[in-house]
């Protein structure tokens, strides 16, 4: 089964690329076109949805009328009919060319002469896709800057003016009443337990190193300027800065360009990558004990985060802005607490008892939590929770701007 790319082609009068390519590459070519398109590239291709005898003139407008043409060579690419037409009409009509090389096959004599004077990009020489995309980025070509939308200026562009002591800042964005003074945001990557303090009144969050203070260069699905954490009005907000990979707060998907408020603690997604931010007294916890501890519940999939030194496990009792209701489970049946030795985890002599991993703990016992540990509170009709944890480390690559 050839899978589909998960962007439209671009259909505008304005400069774009055509991307020529073999269907049966898709799997290795699509998440190159994703990305492009997310950085801003206006590019056409063909996205197979429209068979036809018309379709290949609308091909044939589309190369005649692009503004660079980028072909991704492999050997199926040489063993196409269509694909190898492409390439002698762009060369034929002199448009300009860029080549990906996909992988190391033998190319023709007649290709090779094709592409004698072509800008090469041999992909499969390159260890991670950072590198793949700064290499791409940076080819010579002006034609492929001219194919870009253009894009919200970088964190050094940005119009920032001094104010007096005790006056609000204000920034070319229009954020309204900016609070300089507040906490900065305490920012966790789940995935590594790398932390980020972050910049006030506003952090920007994303893959671009020049326009972010917090920012992951190697997750291409992460936009160059992903969100936006802001104090405004003594209150915290995400704003999603149009990306392609969306951003949820608190599991709830954000419209693109919106924003919503987040209190003084919330999980962020931002595409794939999971992300803790806190504030004041929350971000002051994870500061002393470096660890991050979450429960997810293996019936509801909801997490629950740990962000006082106790936390308590019974029937009505908070979790994940509702309350544990399971009838098997008592009032207070366990205790967490963090401590200098990790996570603990205590039995309140509760009638039905709590379980680590299948194994009773004794009452009132402190039994030490790993990550991936699983706690049944109650009997076999009782609740049960995966244990999370992450040991907190600076991230290496963090700086503040």
């Amino acid at each position: 089964m050839i899978m589909k790319c998960n962007v439209r082609p671009y259909d505008g009068n304005e400069p774009y690329i055509f991307f020529s390519y073999c269907h049966e590459d898709g799997e290795r070519i699509y998440p190159i076109i994703e990305q492009m398109i997310d950085d801003g590239y206006r590019i056409w291709y063909d996205d197979g949805l429209r068979p036809g005898d018309e379709w290949p003139e609308r091909i044939g407008r589309m190369l005649d009328g692009c503004t660079l043409c980028v072909a991704a060579l492999s050997q199926k690419f040489s063993e196409s009919h269509n694909c190898k037409n492409e390439l002698t009409f762009a060369i034929n009509n002199q448009k300009p060319l860029l080549v990906i090389k996909l992988e190391d096959f033998p190319m023709s004599m007649g290709m090779r002469l094709q592409l004698a004077n072509t800008q090469y990009i041999e992909k499969y020489r390159y260890d991670s896709e950072s590198l793949f995309f700064g290499k791409l980025y940076s080819a010579s070509l002006i034609k492929l800057e001219e194919c870009r939308n253009q894009m919200e200026p970088s964190v050094q562009d940005e119009t920032v003016l001094s104010v007096d002591e005790g006056q609000e800042q204000e920034s070319s964005q229009d954020f309204g009443a900016l609070n300089q003074y507040a906490p900065a945001p305490f920012v966790i990557q789940c995935s590594s337990g790398r932390f980020f303090e972050g910049s006030c009144p506003v952090s920007r969050v994303g893959r671009d190193p020049n326009r972010c203070d917090i920012y992951f260069p190697e997750n291409h699905a992460i936009g160059r300027h992903h969100i936006d954490i802001i104090s405004e009005d003594k209150q915290y907000y995400i704003v999603d800065k149009e990306s392609a990979n969306h951003t949820w707060v608190n599991g709830k998907r954000l419209d693109k360009g919106g924003r919503c408020e987040i209190g003084t603690f919330g999980e962020i997604k931002i595409a794939n990558e999971t992300l803790v931010i806190a504030f004041g007294e929350s971000a002051d916890f994870f500061r002393e004990h470096k660890l991050l501890v979450w429960l997810q519940s293996k019936a509801t999939k909801e997490s629950q985060y740990l962000q006082t030194d106790t936390f308590i496990l019974g029937r009505g009792h908070a979790w994940s802005g509702g309350v544990l209701s399971e009838k098997h489970i008592s009032r207070t049946h366990a205790i967490l607490r963090i401590t200098e030795k990790g996570c603990m985890l205590s039995d309140v002599s509760s009638f039905n008892q709590t379980w680590v991993n299948e194994q009773r703990i004794p009452a009132k016992e402190e039994y030490l939590l790993a990550d991936k540990d699983e706690i049944r509170v109650g009997g076999h009709g009782g609740e049960y929770f995966t244990v999370h944890m992450k040991t907190l480390e600076k991230a290496a690559y963090h700086k503040k701007l």
